[in-house]
This record gives C-alpha cells, structure tokens and sequence, in this order.
C-alpha cells in the first residue's frame, strides 16, 4: 500500500495544559490515550491510542467483562456513565472493591 503512513496504534499529540504524565489516561477531543512518556504542556509526546491498560478504578462499584468504561475527572476508570467519559471497555469482571482494572481503548470504539 503506497499510502500507509504507520500502523497507528502510537501517534504523536500535543500535551494539553497541565502537561501527561507516562501510563496515565487522557482524553483529547474525544479520543482515548495513554502517554508512553511524560511531558509538560505544548510538547510533543508519544502515545498510545489502542490496546488493554491497567488502570485505576474508582472504589464503591462492579464492572462487568465487556461492559462500558468511563474516565471521572478524578482519573480513574468507573462504569457509572453520568458526566464522565466513555473510553472503552472493561476486559475483566472487577469487583467494588477493586483498586485496579484492565480497559481496552481504542479499536473496541470504532
């Protein structure tokens, strides 16, 4: 293919205010990323827009396997849609009490 320009699974954004920090999840626009590496606002930097990350997971609700995944304005991972954003899905049952939880971002939202 003559056209191709990379896989797209890494591409490069612009870190917004506030700069990234490496393995935490963002939103730009809409979509879902999770830096490779950290950097302050208006760098460049790396990030992933695809696969299965171990997140943080607010406390106090279960997730089922496949179910939706939303990102709070506190940074961590819930199913409770309200005002926080969807950005994937949850890969395994978690249980309320359940610090940690793996989501796919990316493809699954396509």
């Amino acid at each position: 293919m003559k056209n191709g320009v990379q896989v797209g699974h890494t591409v490069t954004a612009i870190a917004p205010d506030g700069g990234v920090l490496s393995g935490v999840i963002l939103v730009i626009g809409s979509v879902a990323m999770v830096p490779v590496t950290s950097a302050s606002k208006g760098e460049s930097v790396e990030v992933d827009v695809c696969g299965v990350f171990d997140l943080p997971k607010k406390t106090g609700a279960a997730a089922g396997q496949f179910t939706p995944a939303y990102l709070t304005s506190e940074g961590e991972i819930t199913a409770t849609e309200g005002t926080n954003v969807l950005v994937g899905y949850f890969t395994e049952d978690r249980l309320a009490a359940d610090v940690s939880c793996h989501v796919s971002i990316g493809r699954a939202l396509v």
